[in-house]
């Protein structure tokens, strides 16, 4: 993972996203959406990337970073 140029996490509902945790630990940019389960607390509302709506393929709204 510290190769990736770029974490992509679609979820509609997450527990603990350990692979985003492990993704921030490497630095890696992260693209996540903003899905029930803390995926925005954990990236501080897009301090550590970009924060997606969730479950709005075809009109994504604006991102949070």
């Amino acid at each position: 993972m510290r190769e990736a140029t770029l974490l992509a996490l679609p979820s509609r509902h997450e527990g603990l996203p350990t692979v985003l945790i492990e993704a921030l630990d490497c630095g890696t940019q992260i693209v996540a959406t903003d899905c029930p389960g803390g995926l925005a607390e954990i990236q501080e509302d897009g301090k550590y990337g970009h924060i997606r709506a969730c479950g709005r393929p075809h009109n994504p709204g604006p991102d949070h970073a």
